[in-house]
């Protein structure tokens, strides 16, 4: 696992921004939908928790949330973790929550702690696969120079059996030196 360049345990009950969200009036009689009481007053607990980095994270990056609920209540993991971006954007960890920088919440889930509900967040730096390396053995029809590939994530070249177009073809592919799953069969 990477070296994590930011973690943080932000102790309450996670709270998603979608669920019981209110409609208020604004200053010019114009209606406005908001996030509910209950998100708001865990934002402001977490934005008070927050350690903000010298400067905020702008390259590629995996967030990693473990949410611990008080009970076992059905959430929406995708919800929580939309909250956790945008508290993140607002507190100034990161500078934005777009896909090219959260390129991933790889190992996040829900879990149970009914004495501290909480969420502990490792961000890491995400690692850099090759567009090319990566599309090069998938596309159908192309057969790859010589039945050979580059591992979308070691890189080494791997060698597939003669007479396949492309791996998928010939059952489940595994790189060689890292063990990484390259393709099923269709």
């Amino acid at each position: 696992m990477n070296k994590p360049i930011w973690t943080a345990a932000l102790l309450g009950t996670p709270h998603t921004k979608k669920n019981s969200q209110r409609i208020l009036a604004g200053r010019y009689g114009g209606r406005y939908i908001a996030p509910s009481k209950k998100y708001t007053e865990y934002e402001q607990a977490c934005l008070y928790q927050i350690r903000r980095p010298q400067q905020a994270i702008d390259q590629p990056v995996n967030i990693r949330c473990l949410y611990y609920m008080p009970d076992r209540r059905r959430v929406d993991l995708l919800n929580l973790l939309e909250a956790t971006d945008d508290i993140l954007v607002k507190a100034g960890v990161l500078t934005d929550d777009r896909s090219s920088i959260v390129v991933g919440h790889d190992g996040s889930r829900v879990l149970l702690d009914r004495q501290r509900p909480r969420v502990e967040i490792t961000i890491t730096k995400a690692r850099a696969i090759s567009g090319q390396a990566a599309a090069a053995w998938i596309s159908i029809g192309e057969k790859p120079e010589g039945n050979c590939f580059a591992c979308p994530r070691c890189g080494r070249e791997i060698c597939i059996p003669a007479g396949c177009w492309y791996p998928a073809e010939c059952g489940v592919v595994f790189c060689q030196f890292c063990g990484e799953r390259m393709a099923d069969k269709p």
